[in-house]
């Protein structure tokens, strides 16, 4: 790609995403999203108004999961910022997460329950930006003991085979999982 000449290149936009796995006891984690959205330029809104920089979107989504199934046993959210009157009620949407299990098909899932007219396009993006942050806060959760743990043939299955290029069933890392009698 073609870089853009330092003197041309100005930020107008950010979108910030801070994502956070803690324990919960010993049977749960709380993974916490934030999503942080920012005008950087002067602009003209719709409304025709002109507007100074400023903060557009500022939401959390927390997620209690259940770390034996990864079953999101509670979801909340909070809008902190929001550019329409409107938007914080769309806070409620993301309580269909509950029940749902992270594994492959999440994110269709999610799509569905809070995606579009269901929800929040913000909310959604986030939660879909926390599921593969669930995962990794798991496998930590699951590796803080002195000995290595060998993931089962179920977790490999469930959570890594196919999840990328380099995970793919019959890929060289999958095979080698495999032979050592996961």
């Amino acid at each position: 790609m073609k870089s853009c000449p330092e003197a041309e290149n100005r930020t107008i936009h950010g979108r910030d995403i801070r994502i956070t796995t803690s324990e919960c006891g010993s049977r749960h984690l709380l993974v916490e999203g934030e999503l942080r959205e920012e005008r950087r330029i002067p602009y003209t809104a719709v409304s025709g108004e002109r507007r100074d920089p400023h903060t557009v979107h500022h939401m959390v989504v927390r997620l209690r999961v259940n770390v034996k199934s990864l079953t999101v046993e509670e979801a909340e959210a909070v809008v902190h910022q929001a550019p329409h009157s409107e938007c914080p009620a769309t806070v409620d949407s993301i309580r269909r997460l509950e029940g749902m299990k992270i594994q492959p098909g999440f994110s269709g899932r999610v799509r569905r329950a809070i995606g579009g007219v269901n929800g929040c396009t913000h909310l959604t993006a986030l939660v879909l930006a926390m599921a593969p942050a669930v995962v990794q806060g798991f496998w930590v959760h699951r590796m803080q003991g002195e000995k290595p743990v060998e993931p089962s043939e179920d977790l490999l299955d469930r959570y890594l085979v196919d999840s990328c290029r380099v995970w793919r069933k019959d890929g060289a890392l999958a095979a080698r999982f495999r032979s050592k009698g996961a």
